[in-house]
């Protein structure tokens, strides 16, 4: 390829890309202006949550924004309870939410969307979530909280009086051993999956769901796992295996397993670093 064919051939990428940024922008704002199903992330919880716990509830609504935009979906987002008292404001405006498109309400979402169609979505509801549809308002819990505080948002939605409070088809759907507590990016990317490919729930769950809500072991298990086999193997063990599952059960009772150490994964964003399901949540009950 000379110099006029390689200019040439720049010049082409460079204004393809421009192409790709100005569509991008359009979905955004068509999203912005009209999209559905509204997706809210709660954040009346603030006050509930320390500082780390707080950037991390700005990081998963990020992470949520970027589905979205990453994803081309027609989903409108919007936060409520984003008030000048609530802790939470702080976090999220250290990450720069405020040149995102998305819908910032003071108020809290039972008077932001009164007489709208409200589905709150929390893990200790009674009954699974069917379907996603366009003319519904989905309600994500932001509450990150390395305690795993329950029945918060189901109880908040019972208390306002709205009816529909539902849980994501994990038992039925999801991969053995699924974790019901997640990220709230994941939760988004769930939804917008649901409503593009229809009713096939087994193959959303297995798409969207993060390895550590899999059942199955992360890179990091499988790396310690490693290890083990290797010292066992130097150590002349007569059974490897044997070795292997001693040394583990002894890891597990000294240090506690610090592996699932609550709070392990505080930016709710690496889902190789912990074995087990987080205990930083953002969507919980």
């Amino acid at each position: 390829m000379g110099p006029e064919e390689r200019a040439a051939y720049w010049a082409r990428r460079r204004e393809e890309g421009r192409e790709m940024q100005e569509a991008q922008l359009a979905r955004l704002r068509a999203a912005f202006e009209g999209g559905r199903p509204r997706v809210a992330i709660n954040c009346s919880f603030g006050a509930s949550m320390a500082v780390r716990e707080l950037s991390s509830l700005a990081k998963q609504v990020q992470l949520s924004y970027t589905s979205v935009r990453d994803l081309g979906a027609g989903v409108q987002l919007h936060l409520t309870s984003v008030d000048a008292g609530n802790p939470a404001l702080r976090s999220l405006e250290a990450i720069g939410f405020r040149s995102w498109p998305m819908h910032v309400h003071a108020e809290p979402y039972w008077e932001a969307f009164r007489g709208e169609r409200l589905v709150v979505l929390s893990p200790d509801a009674e009954e699974d979530l069917e379907e996603v549809e366009e003319d519904c308002t989905y309600v994500l819990g932001g509450l990150v909280d390395r305690s795993v505080s329950r029945m918060q948002s189901a109880e908040q939605a019972r208390a306002q009086g709205v009816a529909a409070v539902r849980r994501l088809p994990l038992k039925r759907h999801g991969p053995l051993g699924a974790h019901p507590i997640l990220n709230i990016d994941v939760v988004v990317r769930i939804l917008i999956e649901r409503l593009r490919r229809g009713d096939d729930w087994p193959g959303i769950l297995s798409d969207c769901l993060p390895q550590r809500h899999s059942g199955q072991p992360t890179a990091r298990c499988r790396r310690k796992r490693n290890a083990l086999e290797r010292k066992a193997a130097q150590q002349g063990a007569v059974d490897p295996g044997a070795a292997l599952d001693a040394a583990t059960d002894e890891g597990h009772s000294e240090s506690g397993s610090d592996l699932d150490a609550p709070g392990s994964d505080p930016s709710g964003s690496g889902p190789e670093e912990a074995c087990s399901s987080p205990q930083t949540v953002g969507l919980c009950g």
